[in-house]
Formats: C-alpha cells, sequence, structure tokens
C-alpha cells in the first residue's frame, strides 16, 4: 500500500520538480503545473495526482508523468 502526500491546492513553479502525489481532498481545488515545472512518480503504484474531492481543476503547462504505474 502506497501513501500519498498531503496537499490542497498547489502551483509546481518553473524548474520545480515534485516526485510525491499530489493530493487534492477539498471541494473546487486547483493544481496548477507551470511551464518547466513537473510532477514525476516513479515508484509501483504511485500516482502523480489524485483528486478526491469535487469540481478538482487540473492546469498543466509543464510535464505529468508517472511510470511502472499498476492497477
Amino acid at each position: 500500500m502506497t501513501s500519498s502526500a498531503y496537499s490542497q491546492s498547489f502551483v509546481i513553479e518553473d524548474s520545480q520538480t515534485v516526485t510525491t502525489t499530489k493530493t487534492m481532498a477539498g471541494a473546487s481545488e486547483v493544481g496548477i503545473v507551470k511551464a518547466g515545472g513537473a510532477i514525476k512518480t516513479t515508484a509501483g503504484g504511485v500516482q502523480a495526482i489524485v483528486a478526491n474531492g469535487p469540481y478538482a481543476t487540473i492546469v498543466n503547462s509543464g510535464l505529468v508523468s508517472t511510470s511502472t504505474f499498476n492497477t
């Protein structure tokens, strides 16, 4: 079992790379990945973004990727 790092709305800036799951648990949260920013997870079964709350918005101008994801 994997755990997700707790988060709310978030912004990933240019030249910033995050390697843990970003979790949006509340209503109407916004996740932004700016150009040059990245969310990259590599562990098996680890998602890049989890949006559990209703009306979540993800704006991606950078990179969001995961490898070896097992469903």
